[in-house]
C-alpha cells in the first residue's frame, strides 16, 4: 500500500508542476504584447484593446474621439467595471485600414464564444469595423465592436440603447 501511495503522490506532484508551468507560460506570453506606435489607426485600435486588457482604463479613455456623447472618465471606467468588458471570450484580428477625409475605417475579424470544449467548438467569427476620426493630427476612436464599446457613448439618442444609457 505504501508503494502505491508514493506513486499517486508522485503523479499529483507531476500534475502540479505541469499546471504551474502552464500558468507561467500564459503569463509570460501575455507580458510580451506591447503597445504600438499610435500614429496609425490600426495602432490606436491595438493600443486601446491592450489598455483595456491590462485594466489601464485611463490610457484606453485617451484613445476616444471627442464626440458629443463621449462619456466622462468615471463613466468610462464604471462601464467596464459593470460589464466586465473587455470580454474574455472575444478575440480580435486587425485587418486593412481605409482612409477618407479625416476618417479611418479599420477592418476587424472578431472571434467570440467559448472556444473548444470537448471537441465542440462554440466560437464564431464575424466581420466588424472600427471607426476613427483624426483630431489635431492624432487618430481617435469613434466606434468599436460591441465587445469593447458601449453604444450609448456614440448614439445621438442614447435612449435607443436601454440598459446602456443613463436614465433621466
Amino acid at each position: 500500500m505504501l508503494r502505491q501511495d508514493r506513486f499517486l503522490i508522485g503523479i499529483l506532484i507531476g500534475l502540479g508542476i505541469l499546471a504551474a508551468a502552464a500558468v507561467l507560460a500564459v503569463v509570460a506570453q501575455s507580458s510580451r504584447v506591447t503597445y504600438l506606435d499610435d500614429s496609425s489607426p490600426s495602432g490606436v485600435v491595438h493600443n486601446y484593446l491592450l489598455a483595456l486588457q491590462r485594466g489601464e482604463t485611463d490610457r484606453a479613455y485617451a484613445y476616444l474621439a471627442d464626440f458629443p456623447t463621449r462619456p466622462s472618465r468615471s463613466e468610462f471606467r464604471s462601464s467596464y467595471a459593470v460589464t466586465g468588458a473587455p470580454t474574455s471570450l472575444a478575440w480580435l484580428q486587425i485587418g486593412e485600414t481605409r482612409l477618407e477625409d479625416g476618417e479611418a475605417i479599420v477592418d476587424l475579424t472578431v472571434t467570440t464564444g467559448s472556444g473548444s470544449i470537448f471537441f465542440l467548438d462554440t466560437s464564431y467569427d464575424y466581420e466588424a469595423t472600427a471607426r476613427l476620426l483624426e483630431e489635431d493630427g492624432r487618430w481617435r476612436l469613434a466606434e468599436m465592436p460591441m465587445e469593447w464599446w458601449d453604444f450609448s457613448w456614440s448614439a445621438e439618442d442614447p435612449s435607443l440603447y436601454p440598459g446602456l444609457a443613463p436614465i433621466d
